[in-house]
């Protein structure tokens, strides 16, 4: 008998929380590779580059946006735009 448990994980990073699943006495299949992990360079160097490209940006397309959700959506590709160019993934 497979027992599934899902709980909520509050991560703090926004106003939605994750969920997980935990599945106990499951049988799970073995993978024929591993999948490659990938992570972000983030130390003093990328945080302050980061800084740099938030503090130089101007966010006129965010304040002329003519709805909530069109400020949003600008606001959050100018984050993920600088986010990725200052973390790198390796």
């Amino acid at each position: 008998m497979i027992k599934i448990h899902v709980k909520p994980h509050i991560n703090g990073l926004s106003d939605h929380d994750a969920q997980l699943i935990c599945l106990q006495n499951g049988m799970v299949g073995l993978q024929q590779y591993a999948p490659k992990r990938k992570t972000r360079i983030i130390n003093e160097k990328t945080i302050k580059h980061f800084q740099m490209l938030l503090n130089d940006e101007t966010c006129d397309t965010v304040y002329k946006a003519t709805c909530v959700n069109e400020m949003y959506n600008s606001f959050q590709t100018t984050l993920i735009r600088h986010f990725e160019a200052s973390f790198l993934v390796t």
